[in-house]
């Protein structure tokens, strides 16, 4: 089984004010977005009952790391015998949840050891030998003794090399390696829509990108003054050095910038293309890794068998990792999420002079489909400018590349002058019908900035109730124009889309809405509120 997931941090600064019901619809949002895997982070608390219970009933499995992270840790007698309960007391309260499959030993201090993120080199062998005892001779002895089935795995660290860590005296030479283990890459300065960026790792165990949360969320904390990129407010929320720098520096890849980005006028836009780099930056990274299962680079790196981001949800409103906001709220990240972690996705991409489509395979019988590739102009309407299809096979679990093409010639085929003017639809059709399996994935051909897209005039066009229900309702979006990353919101009604941040390429295009709570037709049309690309640029 192929691991799709996240990072699961505490899930407010204060935990009595977590209720079961706010825990529930995190772990239900977790598996809504076709993931299967969380990792509980060291650098939290172990979860309450109720957690484990829920991702048991959801079979949601737990990466669970025990409470030690980012810090070497003392080893005097009085400390390791707190460890010695600590390890004891969790072990037997949670061995039981068939949810956990793993535990961990520390979140990131190996490889904080090999590189000297605390100046350890001053004392070298000192730091070595209480890493060794407290996470092996302590918590490794501890769990042995606790964890009575014997049938899951415990490793020293994350990132880690294994069986290689073990091997080398439990400290390994280059805990990153891509050969062995798991692997964490953050990297800022950067263009995120360069899959050639991301490592060919075994197990992708954290990576991520920033972004604000909605001008909505963050109106229930901050003053009108308050809103703008570099106030005061946003300064002391964001508590990743350079990261408000970073974030506009990896929009400008891609994107122009509002013309007033650092003004109140243009603060809501701003927030939307923070949503929208992180959203293309997992889903590019993301789909990189799930092309990889069955690749193997030269140096033997690749074969990747799992990816989980960093992080699920936020502890406080902010600028974060996190795709879904504090309080619940899908960040345009989490809609991705659901998309690129599909069990059956199309992934297309360019290699050099060579566009090419991955069929990646999570399912346990064989996909037979007919791919569908669609090529369309941003200021060309709504009808393709060229159009292509083949049968395709895939086995199970398993990701083959099924089409290739030659930039230029794709380009050419479809009238299309650069290649940022063009973008292209992949989808997969069951034989014979118009059922598409999975969902179509949009490709962009070059940057957004790089060619000229009509502001399309979009609008509401109908909100029905489904079948009754008061809580899932139809919304009908109508569009004169192609439309980059539409985004819908229901102010001040809790719930969640279908998709959001999506590419509107049809005139009507439908979205369903699902509520926390009831409510009716007409109020949600009332709090409906929708913008692209285009209506950043004032």
């Amino acid at each position: 089984m192929w691991a799709k997931g996240s990072n699961w941090i505490p899930a407010h600064s204060f935990q009595s004010s977590v209720t079961e019901d706010y825990v529930r619809w995190l772990l239900e949002s977790t598996t809504a977005a076709n993931m299967n895997m969380l990792r509980v982070w060291g650098g939290g608390y172990y979860e309450t009952d109720f957690f484990y219970q829920t991702c048991d009933e959801l079979g949601i499995l737990i990466w669970q790391d025990f409470m030690f992270a980012c810090a070497m840790y003392p080893t005097t007698e009085q400390f390791l015998a707190t460890v010695r309960e600590e390890v004891r007391s969790n072990v037997l309260r949670l061995q039981h949840h068939p949810s956990i499959v793993l535990w961990s030993a520390n979140n990131e201090n190996e490889v904080a050891y090999v590189e000297n993120w605390y100046f350890t080199n001053v004392a070298a062998k000192t730091f070595k030998n209480d890493y060794i005892e407290l996470y092996i001779d302590v918590i490794r002895d501890e769990f042995l003794k606790y964890e009575i089935d014997g049938g899951r795995p415990w490793i020293p660290s994350s990132p880690t090399n294994g069986k290689l860590t073990e091997e080398q005296g439990w400290i390994a030479k280059d805990p990153r390696s891509n050969l062995y283990g798991d692997a964490h890459f953050y990297s800022y300065l950067v263009d995120p829509w360069d899959w050639k960026l991301y490592p060919p790792t075994r197990f992708a165990s954290e990576y991520g990108f920033q972004s604000w949360e909605s001008v909505e969320s963050l109106a229930n904390y901050s003053l009108p003054e308050d809103r703008t990129y570099h106030s005061e407010f946003a300064n002391h929320r964001q508590h990743h050095p350079l990261g408000q720098i970073e974030m506009l520096f990896e929009i400008s890849r891609r994107f122009k910038l509002p013309s007033e980005p650092y003004g109140q006028r243009d603060f809501p836009g701003i927030v939307y293309l923070t949503q929208v780099n992180q959203a293309m930056a997992l889903k590019t990274e993301t789909e990189y890794y799930r092309r990889m299962q069955d690749t193997f680079l030269a140096d033997s790196s690749g074969g990747t068998q799992g990816a989980l981001y960093w992080q699920l949800n936020s502890i406080w409103p902010s600028a974060s990792w996190s795709s879904i906001e504090f309080g619940g709220k899908w960040k345009m990240a989490h809609y991705y999420a659901k998309e690129f972690f599909e069990p059956v996705l199309l992934s297309p991409y360019v290699d050099g002079d060579q566009f090419l489509v991955t069929l990646i395979n999570d399912n346990t019988t064989t996909v037979t489909g007919e791919l569908h590739l669609e090529v369309y102009g941003f200021a060309d309407g709504f009808q393709p400018k060229s159009n292509r299809s083949l049968m395709v096979k895939q086995k199970p679990q398993s990701a083959t590349v099924v089409f290739t093409e030659d930039v230029k010639t794709l380009l050419q085929r479809s009238s299309c002058v650069k290649a940022a003017d063009c973008f292209v639809v992949a989808s997969l059709i069951v034989p014979g019908s118009d059922v598409v399996i999975g969902v179509p994935n949009v490709y962009f051909l070059g940057a957004p900035k790089d060619t000229t897209i009509p502001r399309a005039s979009m609008k509401v066009a109908a909100v029905k109730q489904v079948d009754g229900s008061p809580r899932v309702f139809t919304i009908s979006v109508e569009a004169a124009a192609v439309a980059p990353f539409i985004w819908l919101e229901a102010t001040g009604i809790a719930g969640r889309f279908s998709r959001n941040g999506h590419m509107q390429y049809h005139p009507v295009e439908d979205v369903q809405f699902t509520a926390r709570s009831d409510t009716n037709a007409a109020d949600l049309r009332r709090s409906l509120k929708i913008m692209s690309l285009m209506d950043v640029y004032q």
